[in-house]
Order: structure tokens, then C-alpha cells, then sequence
């Protein structure tokens, strides 16, 4: 923000300067674990969530109907088209 309002000459230097800052955090990083890079990445990878298995599909309606009642219902909650 410093830099914006002092002029463009001096937004360029601050601009450097970080940089510079930068480039040494890296040769400290690569001196710590002996000049090896780092592999592993910045942000975590997440688990893959296995999928649940699919519900069988119930062809007669009074089963279908009996099966929501009672909360065995075959449609998932993000089938329906809206975020409730």
C-alpha cells in the first residue's frame, strides 16, 4: 500500500525486494533438507471418499412408496435439482 502511493520507482523496488526475500527463504528451505526440494505439496491433498453402493431400483410403486416413507427412499438428495 506504502508503495502505491510513493510512486511507480518505488512499487518496482518493493517489488524486488520481496522477491529477493523470497529467493532466500528458498536456498534456506534447500539448505535445512540437505539440497533436496521439497516434494510433497503446498495444500494437502484430500481422501477419496469411497461411493456408497447404489440403492436397488424398486419397479413396483406401493414398495416404492413404502421404502420413502420409511427413509430407504432410492432418489439421492442432490438428485433433485435443488439445494434444500
Amino acid at each position: 500500500m506504502t508503495a502505491k502511493r510513493k510512486g511507480e520507482r518505488i512499487r518496482w523496488r518493493v517489488v524486488v525486494v520481496l522477491e529477493v526475500v523470497k529467493a532466500i527463504c528458498r536456498l534456506f528451505l534447500l539448505k535445512i533438507t540437505n539440497l533436496r526440494p521439497l516434494v510433497t505439496p503446498a495444500l494437502p491433498e484430500r481422501e477419496v471418499i469411497a461411493e456408497e453402493e447404489p440403492v436397488p431400483e424398486i419397479e413396483d410403486e406401493e414398495a416404492q412408496l413404502e421404502a420413502e416413507l420409511e427413509g430407504l427412499g432410492t432418489r439421492k438428495i442432490g438428485s433433485l435439482g435443488c439445494l434444500a
